[in-house]
C-alpha cells in the first residue's frame, strides 16, 4: 500500500553512496581515510559498514561540539538561495533515513525541503530538531551553524519554494478529509502502470507529507506516542478514520 515508504538497509547504503558522490546541491567535505572500528560486532562484508557508520557519528559528534555555540537566526545571511546544509549532517542524513525517503528527498531542493518538514529524514541523533548549515554572510565571511528547524523553515524554505506553506496547508486536521478526495489512490493493474504511479507519487511534492500519515498509522500501531506531537497524532488519527488503499 506504501510502496515508498518501505525499507531496504543494503539499498539505503548503496543510494547513499550514491548521494554522497553525485548529489548536485550540496557540496562534500574532503574526508580523512578511515581507521578499522577497535572492534567489530559484524566481520566481513558489514565490517565497511559499520566503519561507516561509526566514522559519522565521529564526524557529527564533533562537528556538533564545534558548532553548539554558534546558534543562528540568518538575520546577517547575503543570499537565502545559496545556503547549504552541511557536509556532515548531510552525511548523517543519508547513513540514518529510510531509503524509500532518500530517494524522494533526492529530487531536488525542495523535494529534500518538503522531507525535511515531514520528519521523514534521520541523523544519528534521530528527528531532526535543528540542521547544521553553511552559507556567506552579508561581509561575504563563510559560516558554518547550527540553526533550528523553525527558522529555517521561516527564513529558507518557506522562500526558496514558496509553494510549501500551500502545501502544508493541505495537510492539517481541518483540511486532511478534502486533501484526500482531491488525491488518486487507484492501485495499477500492470507492470507499467505501476512504473507510471511509483514516478508520478516521486514528482509529487506532497507525497513526503503522504508518508508521514503512514509513519503516524505506524507508530500508533507500535504505541509510540510519546515523541513530541503526540497530541496532534492522537487528534489527525481520530478524527480521520479513513482507508487509504
Amino acid at each position: 500500500m506504501w510502496p515508498l515508504c518501505s525499507q531496504n538497509l543494503f539499498s539505503k547504503i548503496l543510494l547513499g553512496m550514491a548521494l554522497l558522490v553525485s548529489s548536485p546541491l550540496y557540496s562534500q567535505s574532503i574526508i580523512e581515510p578511515l581507521s578499522a572500528p577497535a572492534k567489530s560486532d559484524f566481520p566481513g562484508v558489514y565490517e565497511s559498514f559499520e566503519k561507516i557508520i561509526q566514522f559519522d557519528q565521529v564526524r557529527y559528534s564533533t562537528k556538533l561540539k564545534e558548532i553548539s555555540s554558534n546558534k543562528k537566526n540568518l538575520s546577517d545571511i547575503k543570499d537565502v538561495n545559496t545556503i547549504d546544509i552541511d557536509p556532515d549532517f548531510m552525511n548523517s542524513i543519508i547513513l540514518n533515513s529510510n531509503s524509500g525517503y532518500l530517494k524522494i528527498a533526492s529530487r531536488d531542493r525542495c523535494s529534500f525541503y518538503n522531507s525535511l518538514l515531514a520528519d521523514l529524514l534521520k541523523t544519528n541523533e534521530g528527528k531532526i530538531e535543528n540542521l547544521f548549515i553553511q552559507y556567506q554572510d552579508k561581509s561575504e565571511q563563510n559560516i558554518t551553524a547550527i540553526i533550528p528547524k523553525k527558522d529555517f523553515l521561516e527564513k529558507i524554505i518557506f522562500t526558496a519554494c514558496p509553494k510549501t506553506k500551500e502545501t502544508i496547508a493541505m495537510f492539517q486536521v481541518k483540511s486532511i478529509e478534502a486533501t484526500i478526495k482531491q488525491t488518486n489512490f487507484s492501485i495499477p493493474s500492470s507492470r507499467e502502470g505501476c512504473e507510471t504511479t511509483y514516478l508520478k507519487w516521486i514528482e509529487d511534492e506532497k507525497t513526503p507529507y503522504w508518508c508521514q500519515i503512514h509513519d503516524l498509522f505506524e507508530e500508533v500501531a507500535s504505541g509510540d506516542l510519546s515523541s513530541e506531537g503526540g497530541d496532534f497524532k492522537q487528534k489527525k488519527l481520530s478524527q480521520n478514520k479513513f482507508s487509504i488503499a
